[in-house]
């Protein structure tokens, strides 16, 4: 006794669907895993600021503000782009849109938690802040 294998249009439509969004999602996922990697391996030196400013040293963000220096990491804790932009005194994530002041505090989402501090020492010497990233 043969069954009929036939499947409905609607059922067709939906795995066809998933089997061509398979390829999109396992694509996010890599990049997500990418962009979040932490590791505390490498050493970046750099030059105290001689001005107050925001200045941008790759995976670091120095904030020179009344006489203060913090670093902050340059990932938006959103999803792990780069921020590498300032506008109008604000740093701004170039992904979504999400928007920090130089305290690194978050002034519009999407991003729902602040920039992350990263501890520095500093070199007197050289006058360098020593940063592990």
């Amino acid at each position: 006794m043969s069954r009929n294998k036939d499947i409905s249009r609607k059922t067709f439509l939906k795995k066809l669907s998933w089997l061509i969004a398979l390829p999109y999602l396992l694509f996010a996922v890599l990049m997500v895993r990418k962009n979040h990697k932490v590791s505390a391996t490498k050493e970046i030196r750099i030059k105290v600021p001689s001005s107050e400013g925001i200045w941008f040293f790759g995976e670091v963000i120095v904030v020179s503000s009344k006489g203060k220096i913090t670093a902050y990491a340059s990932r938006c804790t959103h999803l792990g782009c780069r921020i590498n932009t300032v506008e109008d005194g604000k740093l701004v994530c170039p992904c979504h849109g999400s928007t920090f002041d130089e305290a690194g505090s978050v002034i519009k989402g999407p991003a729902t938690k602040g920039l992350e501090v990263v501890p520095y020492k500093l070199d007197k010497e050289t006058n360098e802040l020593i940063v592990k990233v």
